[in-house]
């Protein structure tokens, strides 16, 4: 919607809708979704139960990463901002193909298990390729939006916004960004030609490309950013979770993840009114979002790799396909797993906490 609203009105009309529905959906999906990677560790790492809200070992290395990438900004800006983008590039890549249920695209659905691919491939290749693509938009889209920002909290010198070699040089972002893309998923369509899985595959990843290209093209940079991080990247990890640990969508997603995520969203505001010297000015929120998210998303990249190998190691078969063609997942084609670790569910009448064991996935 936001979409097909933009196209129909002037550049600017969302401006006005940036921050309070940035501000919602970074606060009710955004942050929320890596505050429960305690839940997640423990799924994979204590399958007795005997941590069912996280591990002290979780804890400690998590808050040790944090503190390390926290010196890092202080220390070394440039050096914080570039890890930041290396590691969002691979995370949002990654989290593009969630919807596969936690087969890795390449073995599975576009047969690089040696299956009559000619393709040398592999996922974190595919990974990045798809991260550059939300990247470069972000970024190169609407220069006079993230260009101060960039500048600002790096202090590396960006160019200015409003030349023509500066349009020049966006656009030749913007092109260049989704051009790799595409020119990767031409090659994945000639080398994996004839598998029945592959041409919806390829149909759905241009489809999202021109989804994702016409958001960042047409509504304010961070408004786009915060409906792709809150609506599309976070709520898609949040019903993995959900799914995978036996969750129910509500209490006990509240429970395990609404203390963790106050610390941080408090920290947003707070070093935004540091940064402006405690005056109203809206680029120092974004300054420091950028800042406080850098900080969590080192970690939750980091421990989320083993979350993502446990979920692989469980299927041996290739998805099916929907009526509309494309992949998806089946929970029927799951192989049995050992017993998980205990989840934190809340009861229907709402009478408060109750551990209950989850059986076999």
């Amino acid at each position: 919607m936001p979409i097909v609203a933009s196209l129909a009105l002037p550049r600017g009309w969302t401006d006005p809708l940036a921050l309070p529905i940035s501000g919602l959906l970074i606060g009710v999906f955004g942050i929320p979704h890596g505050a429960a990677d305690h839940l997640v560790d423990a799924w994979h790492t204590a399958p007795d139960g005997a941590w069912p809200w996280g591990r002290p070992a979780f804890f400690g290395g998590y808050i040790a990463v944090l503190v390390a990438h926290v010196v890092l900004w202080i220390v070394s800006p440039a050096a914080a901002f570039a890890i930041f983008l290396a590691t969002a590039v691979y995370h949002f890549g990654q989290g593009e193909f969630e919807y596969l249920g936690g087969r890795d695209p390449i073995a599975h659905v576009l047969g690089g298990d040696g299956g009559g691919t000619e393709s040398r491939v592999t996922s974190p290749v595919l990974y990045c390729s798809r991260g550059l693509v939300i990247l470069s938009l972000l970024v190169f889209a609407q220069p006079w939006h993230t260009f101060p920002v960039i500048e600002a909290i790096s202090g590396l010198p960006m160019p200015a916004a409003d030349t023509h070699s500066t349009a020049v040089l966006c656009t030749a972002g913007v092109v260049l960004g989704i051009a790799q893309h595409l020119a990767l998923l031409a090659h994945l369509a000639h080398a994996c030609r004839g598998r029945p899985a592959t041409s919806p595959f390829i149909s759905a990843q241009l489809a999202k490309t021109c989804g994702i290209a016409a958001l960042f093209l047409t509504c304010n940079a961070y408004l786009a950013f915060s409906l792709y991080f809150g609506l599309w990247h976070s709520l898609e990890f949040f019903l993995t979770v959900t799914s995978t640990l036996h969750l129910p969508r509500s209490r006990a997603i509240a429970v395990a993840v609404v203390p963790l995520s106050v610390p941080v969203l408090a920290a947003i505001p707070a070093l935004a009114a540091f940064d402006s010297g405690y005056s109203s000015d809206p680029a120092a929120l974004w300054r420091a979002f950028i800042q406080v998210v850098s900080v969590v998303t080192t970690p939750h990249v980091l421990y989320l790799q083993g979350f993502v190998a446990a979920r692989r190691a469980m299927y041996s078969v290739p998805p099916r396909s929907s009526p509309a063609g494309e992949v998806v997942a089946d929970k029927a084609e799951r192989p049995p797993r050992p017993v998980v670790a205990d989840s934190i569910r809340r009861n229907d009448s709402g009478h408060g906490a109750v551990r209950q064991r989850s059986a076999a996935l």
